[in-house]
Formats: C-alpha cells, sequence, structure tokens
C-alpha cells in the first residue's frame, strides 16, 4: 500500500505515531502537509511548519492555507504579516475556495495600521480587485509616499477596466497631482477611453468635446471633431438619447460651427421629452423655455412654475430641480412664494451649490415680507466664499457675483446691521485683500475705517 494512504488509514484509526512514520516514509506532496499537521500538534512546531513550507512551495494549497493562519494570528510562532501575505497570495491567485473571503475578514482585523493592511490589499490586487487597487494606489500616494507605486497600481487598474483608476489617473495626469508633470497626452486619452467604454455617462464625452472645441490639452481646435463626437453617440440613442439633446442644444446657440436654428432644436426638445416624458433634463429645458417664452412659444411662468414643482415633488434631493424652483419662486411677488424661494436656497446651499450661495447673500442681506435680513449670515457666506476665492481667477459672469458678495459684505461690515455689529476694521481687510488679489477693484469713497 502506498505510505501515504497508509498514514491516511492510520490516522483515521488514531493511530498517531504510526501514521507519522508512514508520512515520513512516502514521497507524496500531501504526506507533508499531513505530517507537519501532526508534528505542530504534537509540539513540533517548527519542524511541522518547515514541512508545510516545503508542501507549500510544491503547490499544496491546504498546506498555504495552514500557514496563512499560523503567520497571520502568531500560532506558535511571532506573527509574520510577510509570510501570511504571501501563502495568502498563492490561495488568491489559486482561486482557493473561500481565500477572497480569508483576505477580506483579515483586512478588516488589521485596517487600523496601514502599513499591515497594504500587505494584504495588494493580495488582490494581484487578481485586479479594482477596490483594492484604487484604495491601495491611496495608501500609496497618501501614507507611503511612494508615488509610482500609486500611478503603477492605478494603471493596472486602467488596464483592467477600472472606471475608478481611471478617472483618478486622469486628474493626476490633468494636474500633475503627488509631485508629477501634467501630462496632457495621458489626460486626454483616458478621457478618450472614459467616454468611449462609459457612453452613458455624460460627463466624459461632454469633457472631450470641450477639449476638441477649445484646443485643450495640446489638441488643436476642431470643432468637425467635436460635433461628431456627439453624432456618433446620439446614433446610439444613449442615456434616453441625451446626446441628440447636446447637438440641439448647439442648434439653439449655434455654437461650435452648427447652424443657429431655433426651432429645429424647439422641435427636437419637445420630441425627447414627449419620447422620454420623466426625463428631469428635458423637462428643466421646456419649462425655462416656458419662463422666458423663447422661440416663438408664449410665455407662461405658471406653466413653468407647475413643471418645477412637480419635479421637486418627484426628486426633493435633486439640486438641479431645487435651484430652478427655487428661481421661479425668487420672481414671484407672492411672499409665501418667496419664502420658498429663501428656503429652497438655503437647502441647495447646505447641499455644496455655489450659485445658491450668492443668492443667499443677497437674500439674507435684503430680507423679505416673511423671513427677516440676517447681515450675520450673509458675510458668514461672503466670507467662505473669500475663504475659497481669495486669489482664485473666475469665469467672468461669476467673478462679477463674487465681487458683488464681498461688496455686500464690506458695506454690511461698515453699517453694522441684523445679528451684526459694525465692524470697520474687518470691513478694510476684506476690502483690501479683494483688492490686493483682483484686477477689477471694489471702490467704496470717503470711508471712515475707525481703528
Amino acid at each position: 500500500m502506498d505510505k501515504y494512504k497508509e498514514g491516511l488509514k492510520l490516522l483515521k484509526s488514531g493511530k498517531i505515531d504510526e501514521a507519522i512514520k508512514a508520512f515520513e516514509s512516502s514521497k507524496e506532496n500531501y504526506a507533508k502537509y499531513q505530517l507537519g499537521l501532526l508534528l505542530i500538534q504534537k509540539g513540533d512546531i517548527t519542524k511541522g511548519i518547515k514541512l508545510l513550507e516545503e508542501s507549500a512551495v510544491k503547490g499544496n494549497l491546504e498546506s498555504a492555507n495552514t500557514l496563512v493562519s499560523i503567520f497571520e494570528k502568531g500560532i506558535g510562532v511571532k506573527v509574520n504579516h510577510d509570510k501570511a501575505s504571501f501563502y495568502l497570495k498563492e490561495l488568491v491567485k489559486n482561486d482557493f475556495k473561500g481565500s477572497i473571503d480569508l483576505t477580506k475578514e483579515i483586512l478588516s482585523n488589521n485596517k487600523d495600521d496601514k502599513h499591515t493592511y497594504l500587505k494584504y490589499l495588494l493580495v488582490l490586487c494581484e487578481i485586479n480587485d479594482f477596490d483594492a487597487l484604487y484604495e491601495a494606489s491611496e495608501i500609496f500616494f497618501n501614507d507611503a509616499k511612494d508615488n509610482k507605486r500609486g500611478i503603477d497600481l492605478l494603471n493596472k487598474g486602467v488596464n483592467a477596466g477600472s472606471k475608478l483608476c481611471m478617472e483618478k489617473l486622469a486628474q493626476i495626469y490633468k494636474e500633475g497631482l503627488y509631485n508629477t508633470t501634467v501630462n496632457a497626452n495621458g489626460y486626454v486619452e483616458l478621457i478618450t477611453k472614459l467616454s468611449n467604454d462609459y457612453p452613458e455617462d455624460v460627463k466624459y464625452t461632454d469633457e472631450l468635446v470641450d477639449i476638441y472645441a477649445k484646443g485643450l490639452f495640446g489638441i488643436t481646435k476642431d470643432n468637425d471633431i467635436a460635433v461628431n463626437i456627439y453624432r456618433e453617440k446620439a446614433s446610439h440613442k444613449y442615456n434616453e438619447a441625451i446626446y441628440e439633446f447636446r447637438l440641439a442644444e448647439l442648434q439653439e446657440f449655434g455654437l461650435m460651427g452648427v447652424k443657429k436654428d431655433v426651432k429645429e432644436a424647439l422641435k427636437t426638445y419637445q420630441a425627447l421629452l414627449d419620447s422620454f416624458p420623466n426625463n428631469v433634463t428635458y423637462q428643466i429645458k421646456m419649462a425655462e423655455i416656458f419662463d422666458d417664452g423663447k422661440y416663438g412659444v408664449n410665455k407662461d411662468s405658471r406653466k413653468a412654475a407647475q413643471i418645477y414643482r412637480s419635479l421637486l415633488a418627484k426628486n426633493p434631493d435633486d439640486l438641479n430641480c431645487i435651484m430652478h424652483m427655487a428661481k421661479c419662486y425668487s420672481n414671484s411677488v407672492d411672499a409665501d412664494e418667496q419664502k420658498q424661494a429663501f428656503e429652497l436656497f438655503n437647502k441647495a446651499y447646505e447641499m455644496g451649490s455655489r450659485e445658491a450661495a450668492y443668492d443667499l447673500i443677497r437674500w439674507n442681506y435684503n430680507g423679505g415680507k416673511k423671513f427677516p435680513k440676517n447681515y450675520k449670515k450673509a458675510v458668514e457666506i461672503a466670507e467662505k466664499l473669500e475663504k475659497e476665492f481669495k486669489t482664485a481667477v473666475l469665469p467672468e459672469k461669476e467673478m462679477e457675483m463674487y465681487k458683488s458678495a464681498i461688496s455686500l459684505a464690506v458695506q454690511m461690515y461698515l453699517s453694522g446691521g441684523p445679528m451684526l455689529p459694525k465692524n470697520p476694521r474687518r470691513a478694510k481687510e476684506l476690502l483690501n485683500d479683494y483688492n490686493n488679489n483682483h484686477k477689477d477693484k471694489i471702490k467704496i469713497d470717503k470711508v471712515v475705517w475707525g481703528k
């Protein structure tokens, strides 16, 4: 009888010592595994582990699985995460039953120790686990300060098809993060890949079109290519025909060399809304047209408000819907609707809307019939903007709003008012900071600043 099988039979009968002798005489790799386990049980841990390692090196995954537990938990030996992660890697690579769950359990147990955590995270990186590749790269960037390893992992994720890795690497290439140089070619390649791989996510294609339409990142400006990117995707009806909508917008305003034709654009908007009556983007577009009375459509603010109210009822946490409803109410002379506008602007601001921030400064400054002036809140918002945009170069339209916000804050500090005592010193600081950092100066004459 084969000594390995004989050893198993003796082991089953409880004849441990005889089983050990049989396993020692066997040339089977699995015999080393069984022998290693028995020696560890009898207290000969060093020899037992050595046999398990010899067996694992020759491909015995049962031995590798046992060694993971021994070294990760320190069973009879010092904890050795290098060895534990090494053997765990073999289990995961060979799809050993339960190895993924085991890795995740070990990760959970070591989440507070970034160094150890990373060792086991890299195990999952071996099988191109998207989350692991991204998370490990973040640790290399922010904790291990090994930017090359971080970028290598992101590239591995990109090649495996990880959207998250593509987005992160694109940002690094665009902004030159982590002490890297800007990589314009790499950025354009990744945005192109994201646009092609995820056409249903419109933002990537919008970014790619913008690159060609404006000639950014070393790309020669070419409106034909930009428009054709939209046209090609429009032919597939992605995301409720959103690319047909983009083309209609170009037609509405005559952008990117597309001939201006508002009547045709309006037909497309209406057809899209007819085909996708629950699409928020198309509903808002038609509401805006009713609100402004554009393109031969009779101005109907009530109908616009009705659409916005309906949208908000269905999408109470949609920032776009909140802001449109707020703008619609803000034009009303009704005190209750003005109050609702104020409340919606507050909600939008809490959700992070910069546009709402500018509106709130003005509304807190002016007050209304059913909500009081609050200079303190107005200057708090203005100062938060000042901290964020102190030296920023903003788009022209927003720059006007930002200048107005700082101007109002200066005036409120000078005059004092509801909830806000006079503070000429702070007014002077705000004014000087703004004027020192921006070309378009704020002019306030005949001011007594005080001490």
